[in-house]
């Protein structure tokens, strides 16, 4: 039986697009750990730079360092190498939005 081995849920990202090697890909999932993308010609444990996109909104942007994790047919599979807080903020901003739940998670508590 096969054990799942993403730690991080798993959010639609119909919205988002991914370019790689100047080439755009349609976006599958995300989480707070990567993403999944309809592509070929990647293999596993190659890292490769990122910039994701909202489709709705070119101008609205994340630029994230990947690697490849999986690749099963046309899905590829990747997890974030060293994620950054502006690139966290798009993703959980990007599933708040999705999911209509404030991203507290974000926020300055105040006092600091």
């Amino acid at each position: 039986m096969s054990q799942e081995r993403r730690i991080h849920a798993r959010f639609p990202a119909q919205t988002l697009f991914v370019e790689l090697r100047n080439e755009p890909y349609a976006m599958i999932d995300i989480s707070a750990g990567g993403f999944a993308f309809e592509g070929w010609e990647f293999t596993p444990g190659e890292q490769v730079s990122a910039v994701i996109r909202s489709a709705l909104d070119g101008q609205d942007l994340a630029v994230a360092h990947c690697r490849i994790i999986q690749v099963s047919g046309s899905r590829v599979s990747v997890a974030f190498v060293d994620p950054h807080l502006p690139l966290l903020r798009y993703v959980i901003g990007h599933i708040a939005n999705i999911t209509g739940v404030e991203p507290h998670l974000l926020k300055r508590a105040q006092g600091r």
